[in-house]
């Protein structure tokens, strides 16, 4: 195996081998050969190092800490570990293209100044059954402006440049579910980016994945708040760009009052819910009907009854008959 690779292509798995597999033959099935592949195996225990183990490619390196250190630690070891001059990410339930490595190695070595490159990507059910096409923005100045509103980058579609990546210090270890997106935003404060108007990968929904973990669901909408405040400190945003960025600040507010809500936290889910409203009047009231939603729930059984009873009353007297 080269000592150098040109890329070093990491993952982290944590339990994952129902999908480890196949996710790793998308990669050594690559048009693009001269890369080695890190795995870290961040504490499973349901055999997901043996699945690494087993494979006979010397381009597969596994890397076991030891213990369970979480997610973004795990990825921060397989940046250290990386020899190449490259690095590429896939998270360790997503599946590469064919030609994902070759198309963004030659982009990067035809474009100097770019750092990072993502691309777009293809959800799919387990099946197989195509859901939506994600399509983040291509330019530059187009990912800074979205960067207000979503993460600019698909995770299991990024390459870059791997000596500024951890100049920066890798990705943040303050962010247990964000720590890509905050690893973008400071990014693209200092280099240049762009997305492959392409499908390179492929992401697979599924209920073992920790986005559809109901009691991490404030965690998740408490860092998106924060992700978003940041973005718009970024210098030179245009207005637009900046208008934006409020109204997805404001309707992250009304998501986290929502999910304190359903975590039975009601006293921090109306202060979050107060300041929607007061913050941000010219959003709250195209989401009158999730507002709606969030107060009966915090009302209580009694409040929602009375509640319900009155919106009956409303309504019967408006009905035409």
């Amino acid at each position: 195996m080269n000592m150098n690779p040109t890329v070093s292509v990491f993952m982290t798995v944590y339990n994952g081998a129902k999908y480890l597999r196949p996710s790793i033959d998308s990669l050594l099935a690559q048009t693009f050969p001269d890369f080695e592949l890190i795995v870290v195996d961040d504490g499973s225990t349901d055999g997901s190092a043996e699945i690494v183990q087993n494979i006979s490619d010397p381009r597969v390196r596994l890397i076991q800490p030891g213990q369970h250190i979480g997610r973004t630690p795990a990825l921060n070891v397989a940046l250290r570990a990386a020899r190449g001059l490259y690095a590429a990410c896939q998270d360790a339930d997503d599946f590469s293209l064919p030609d994902r490595l070759e198309r963004q190695v030659a982009f990067l070595n035809e474009n100097p100044n770019i750092c990072v490159v993502g691309g777009w990507c293809d959800y799919v059910t387990e099946d197989g059954h195509p859901v939506r096409t994600a399509a983040p923005p291509v330019s530059h100045p187009e990912i800074v402006n979205y960067s207000v509103k979503d993460s600019p980058f698909i995770h299991s579609t990024v390459m870059f440049r791997l000596r500024p990546i951890v100049d920066l210090g890798g990705y943040p270890e303050e962010y247990r579910f964000a720590q890509d997106c905050a690893l973008w935003l400071k990014v693209i404060r200092t280099y240049a980016t762009a997305n492959l108007p392409r499908v390179l990968a492929k992401r697979l929904i599924h209920p073992e994945q920790l986005t559809q973990v109901p009691e991490l669901l404030t965690v998740r909408t408490e860092e998106k708040i924060r992700l978003l405040r940041f973005a718009l400190t970024h210098p030179g945003l245009p207005f637009r760009a900046r208008y934006a960025g409020r109204r997805a600040v404001a309707e992250a507010f009304l998501r986290h009052a929502e999910a304190l809500s359903e975590n039975r936290r009601p006293g921090a889910a109306w202060r979050f819910l107060t300041r929607f409203i007061f913050l941000y009047p010219d959003v709250w009231i195209v989401n009158a009907s999730h507002l709606w939603h969030i107060g009966l729930t915090l009302l209580g059984p009694a409040g929602r009854c009375r509640a319900l009873q009155m919106q009956q009353s409303i309504r019967s007297r408006f009905t035409v008959r």
